[in-house]
């Protein structure tokens, strides 16, 4: 049995954090009046989980674990992930929703001699502008290297991502109508969402690319003010950059086709500080590993322009996000 640990390194930042000793709670929903760190799967009905304790500056060697050796061989779903994405544009074009992301996961053995140590250090010096992590729970562990904040505060300042379209970094290659009406959606949901809620001073930056290492994306961030951060945190979780728009019609159909529990995959995750502040961060490009075997995961946005076979190609890229450093 594998004690609870916690890691992280901040987005442009090259110090590590960690929770020495952290006390493991299971909670309904997030809590700021205590400092750690919060993980949320991306089913609300599925608890969370709360590492609670001091954050400081990791000085030594962190993760200590090991391995044992496998034979298995890879396993995939490709076909199915196909279908699925041609059940969802069949829905769209049927008025059903107007966008749905769209998961699947690829396992294989871990490599021999595989080190953890290693790999986390790696992934921090790769994706300077990721944040990183990796933490241990219930005798999973999970390592990832998002580039989507969910929400972040700062004073009395919060930010969030409106986030979506993706393509690898080339020169000729630009950002189609396609994914430009993929990450309006999410804009469009964000902004409303927080007008719904009484949110004050909204203010939302220019379209702009955002890359991220191996992958770029099309991006609006927004700030803004609300009284009680809680209760923007319950209604944007999750967000059409994971789910979905409608949101309901979305989530159903996901839970209904998906045939994959997303566990921590898609939730939000980051610390929560003495004064209140917090840095969530969507948990997207990351990896559960049970025993001797990795499990990735990615997902795509499909709206009704969209092509199965180059969706399932952008899950392969993202998923290279942490499979090409192992």
């Amino acid at each position: 049995m594998t004690k609870p640990f916690i890691y992280w390194k901040e987005s442009g930042k090259k110090e590590i954090f960690t929770i020495s000793n952290p006390v493991v709670k299971q909670i309904a929903e997030v809590e700021l009046d205590t400092e750690g760190f919060f993980l949320a799967r991306f089913n609300k009905k599925q608890p969370s989980y709360f590492f609670e304790g001091n954050i400081s500056e990791c000085q030594n060697s962190i993760i200590l674990t090991s391995f044992s050796k496998t034979n298995l061989v890879s396993i995939s779903n490709t076909d199915n992930y196909v279908s699925l994405v041609e059940k969802g544009i069949e829905k769209i074009k049927n008025g059903v929703f107007q966008k749905v992301v769209l998961a699947r996961s690829f396992s294989q053995g871990l490599p021999e001699n595989f080190n953890l140590n290693n790999y986390f250090k790696k992934l921090c010096e790769i994706y300077d502008n990721a944040f990183i992590y990796c933490f241990c729970l219930n005798n999973e562990i999970w390592i990832g290297a998002s580039p989507e904040v969910f929400l972040k505060k700062e004073n009395d300042v919060l930010l969030t991502y409106a986030l979506a379209g993706t393509k690898t970094p080339n020169e000729e290659i630009t950002f189609g109508e396609k994914e430009r009406n993929e990450q309006q959606f999410v804009k469009k949901y964000i902004t409303a969402l927080l007008k719904e809620n009484n949110a004050e001073e909204i203010t939302i930056s220019e379209v702009s690319e955002i890359n991220t290492g191996n992958l770029e994306h099309l991006i609006n961030k927004i700030n803004f003010k609300i009284a009680n951060p809680i209760t923007i945190i319950n209604k944007l979780h999750p967000t059409p950059a994971v789910c979905g728009t409608p949101l309901n019609e979305a989530t159903n159909f996901i839970s209904e086709n998906e045939n994959l529990n997303r566990e921590f995959y898609s939730g939000f995750l980051g610390p929560v500080y003495k004064n209140k502040d917090f840095n969530f961060w969507v948990n997207l490009r990351c990896a559960k590993i049970t025993n001797s075997l990795i499990t990735f995961f990615a997902g795509a946005g499909i709206v009704i322009d969209s092509l199965p076979e180059n969706e399932f190609q952008e899950t392969e890229r993202k998923m290279d996000t942490l499979k090409k450093w192992l």
